[in-house]
């Protein structure tokens, strides 16, 4: 893995940035980051401008998204007891979403990549049960978001598959609405129905934060991929 450092850096140079702004965010000396800089030049991870500035080259945005989801698989390995010990379906995909920061979609302000460089076993199950209201009730509007999108899948209903199952059927879908051979998903009507019932104060927020229904099948197709498949598809120019 790269240091704290240098993927600070890299996720900085996610928009062009200048040396100043690298500094800033990095939180070290300038002389520390020159260091850092110079490295990840040499390495093809980033470029400087003509304009100045500092900018993610692919191969750094493959290497940025590897360091995050490594991060994100060791840390989902230190807690599996506790993703095991989950009462239902909903519950598991609940904890495997909160991993992957997405209660901080109600607050785009806070850095998921500085809670995941800092972060212990003991934050991470901590964090789950206190989050809020509001963030409790966005993961449990997205996990059943993503079980009960699917209708059937090679024959089997939702509520008979694993979380295994449920995530090759999510891989397998080319649009919000999918209906062939061994496949019935529909995001779109598991939306409606489930949207409808959240309380006024996170429809509020999701609208603020642009939580759309459009933006949010994309995050959870994301999820749906471990961090070699998202790897594969980078290089490939699929995402």
């Amino acid at each position: 893995m790269l240091s704290r450092t240098k993927v600070k850096i890299l996720e900085t140079c996610r928009t062009p940035c200048s040396f100043t702004q690298i500094v800033k965010a990095a939180g070290v000396s300038k002389r520390n980051v020159a260091t850092h800089i110079n490295q990840l030049e040499e390495a093809g991870l980033i470029v400087k401008g003509e304009d100045g500035k500092y900018r993610l080259t692919d191969r750094g945005r493959i290497e940025l998204e590897r360091e995050i989801g490594e991060r994100i698989e060791s840390a989902e390995l230190e807690v599996s007891g506790w993703i095991d010990s989950s009462k239902n379906i909903y519950e598991e995909i609940e904890k495997k979403l909160h991993l992957h920061g997405s209660a901080l979609d109600l607050r785009p302000t806070r850095s998921f990549l500085d809670i995941l460089l800092g972060i212990t076993w003991k934050d991470i199950i901590e964090s789950f049960i206190m989050l809020s209201k509001e963030d409790r009730e966005y993961l449990r509007f997205l996990s059943r978001l993503y079980v009960k999108s699917i209708k059937k899948f090679l024959g089997s209903t939702p509520d008979k598959m694993g979380f295994m199952e449920i995530r090759a059927a999510w891989q397998i879908a080319r649009d919000m609405v999918d209906r062939r051979e061994g496949l019935e998903f529909d995001f779109k009507s598991a939306w409606d129905e489930l949207y409808n019932n959240l309380s006024e104060e996170l429809k509020k927020k999701m609208k603020e934060n642009n939580l759309t229904p459009e933006r949010i099948f994309k995050k959870l197709k994301i999820f749906s991929y471990s961090i070699l498949e998202r790897i594969q598809m980078m290089k490939k120019g699929i995402l």
